[in-house]
C-alpha cells in the first residue's frame, strides 16, 4: 500500500470520526435529537403538526406504541418515501434509537425538512412515560 492511499484513508477516518457521536455502543453520524419527555409534551400539544413516525417492525408496532404514531417500518421507507410530505415534522421512534436514527439521517437526506429520532425509543419511553406499554 503507497503513502498517499494510507494518507487518504487515515484522513477520511478522522474526518468520520469527528463527525459522529457515541450513542449505545455505536457510532453514526450527528442527527437531530429529541428526548422522549419533550415528545410527550409535544405529542399532547392539541395544535401539534408533529408526526410521530414509528419505524419498527409490525410485529413490534402492535405489541405497544405511542398514541397517533403512524407505522412506518424502515424496511419500506426507502420505497415509499414518496408517500411522506417532506415539508411536515417528523419524529422517528424505535425499539432503542438505531433504526430510527438511521430513518432521521435518510430522511434529512431525501431533504425532509424537520426529521429528529427520539433518544432511547420505545425502552425509554416506557420507562419514563408509560410503563404499559411493552416493548419487544
Amino acid at each position: 500500500m503507497n503513502f498517499q492511499k494510507i494518507k487518504l484513508m487515515t484522513q477520511s477516518f478522522i474526518f468520520n470520526l469527528t463527525n459522529t457521536k457515541h450513542i449505545k455502543g455505536q457510532h453514526m453520524p450527528s442527527i437531530p435529537e429529541i428526548t422522549c419527555t419533550d415528545v410527550s409534551q409535544l405529542s399532547s400539544e392539541s395544535n401539534s403538526n408533529t408526526v410521530l413516525l414509528d419505524v419498527r417492525e409490525e410485529k413490534e408496532f402492535q405489541l405497544g406504541h405511542i398514541a397517533n404514531a403512524i407505522f412506518f417500518p424502515l424496511s419500506k421507507l426507502e420505497e415509499n418515501v414518496s408517500s411522506l410530505d417532506p415539508n411536515a415534522n417528523y419524529i422517528a421512534i424505535c425499539r432503542v434509537g438505531g433504526r430510527s436514527g438511521a430513518a432521521t439521517k435518510f430522511l434529512l437526506s431525501q431533504n425532509f425538512k424537520s426529521v429528529k429520532n427520539m433518544v432511547g425509543g420505545m425502552i425509554e419511553w416506557a420507562r419514563v412515560i408509560d410503563p404499559s406499554i411493552k416493548v419487544m
